[in-house]
């Protein structure tokens, strides 16, 4: 947040940017704080701004009334040099150079971190910072989801519990998941209206199949892996590699078979929570152990993993076992409902 902080404090954002961060610091007030403490880093760097008057003749004329310097006879070179004890550099210049470096460091990587993400085409990085908060929240969420059923996360589960009820399933058990924390917010898309989740698993297909479509799914979730002849959720288990297994990312795209990123920031890349909770913005649709494709399994498919190396994140009707598309013309064709 600091850089965002600072690019405030140097109106160096653009109108949407400042806009963000003042709406920021009217929510949290502990931002202030942080924002005084920067504005009193940089009052020194303030006060060499100030103008001082001069003569500009003030150099000629000193130089003028100095007596001429004589210039003193260079002494022999030694035949001997000993280069163990002598050194060109005063203990001065060292804390001087220091000084710089820290400087240098100081302000270049938070520079650098701008650059990066202006690199990669982001508008509006509070946007992107907002996401990667939705996701840890969703992770904060899915922890204690774990300890209240068995250390198990909820699972997709067909006909009824597609990747997209998620969101619903953590709020039935009475956790903090609102609206809001649902959606990315780098589409603007309207919040979704949470029914409980008894109420969507009643509805005749059609109204079911309307109702999904308003959570606006801007986030995909896990859909298990194959273990033996079934399919399988995923159960938090610190003897397994969390920081490596992604849980939950932003939504693939329309056309996941494209290869394209997800179309929440840009097409740019994703966010990514990974099962420990630290999230990640990747480039590049590729995550896990193997660097796999998080939207498709190792069948360059959509449905669950064929190992629990294999990662794979959907959302909205998206089902462990077949793709959405299939098994709502065959649900349809045999309940009756038009296709």
């Amino acid at each position: 947040m600091d850089d965002q902080l600072l690019g405030f404090l140097l109106n160096a954002l653009d109108r949407d940017e400042m806009a963000q961060v003042e709406l920021l610091l009217a929510r949290d007030p502990a931002l202030h704080g942080r924002l005084l403490a920067l504005r009193r880093l940089l009052d020194p760097l303030a006060e060499d701004g100030n103008d001082c008057a001069y003569d500009p003749g003030l150099v000629e004329s000193t130089l003028l009334r100095l007596p001429a310097p004589e210039v003193p006879i260079a002494p022999r070179p030694s035949a001997r040099r000993n280069f163990g004890n002598s050194s060109p550099w005063r203990k001065a210049d060292v804390l001087i150079a220091a000084s710089l470096m820290l400087c240098v460091f100081g302000v270049g990587i938070p520079w650098l971190h701008i650059q990066r993400m202006q690199t990669v085409g982001f508008s509006n990085v509070v946007k992107v910072n907002e996401c990667k908060e939705n996701l840890r929240q969703f992770s904060e969420a899915l922890h204690v989801y774990t300890d209240q059923n068995g250390r198990r996360y909820p699972t997709v589960k067909p006909p009824r519990v597609a990747a997209g009820l998620v969101a619903p399933l953590l709020k039935d058990a009475g956790l903090s998941v609102y609206a809001e924390m649902a959606q990315c917010p780098s589409p603007g898309l309207s919040p979704p209206d949470f029914k409980p989740v008894h109420e969507v698993l009643a509805m005749d297909e059609a109204a079911y199949h309307a109702y999904m479509k308003t959570l606006n799914n801007t986030y995909a979730y896990s859909l298990g892996f194959e273990e033996g002849n079934r399919v399988v959720g995923w159960r938090r288990d610190e003897n397994l590699p969390m920081s490596q297994i992604p849980i939950m990312a932003d939504c693939p795209p329309t056309d996941v078979l494209s290869g394209a990123n997800s179309p929440s920031h840009g097409g740019k890349g994703q966010n990514v929570l990974f099962m420990d909770g630290h999230v990640e913005f990747k480039t590049e649709r590729k995550a896990g152990f193997d660097l796999d494709d998080i939207y498709l399994n190792k069948h360059g498919k959509v449905g669950a993993g064929i190992n629990w190396k294999d990662t794979v994140l959907a959302s909205g009707l998206a089902l462990p076992w077949e793709r959405e598309e299939a098994f709502l013309i065959r649900f349809s064709q045999r309940r009756g409902f038009p296709t």
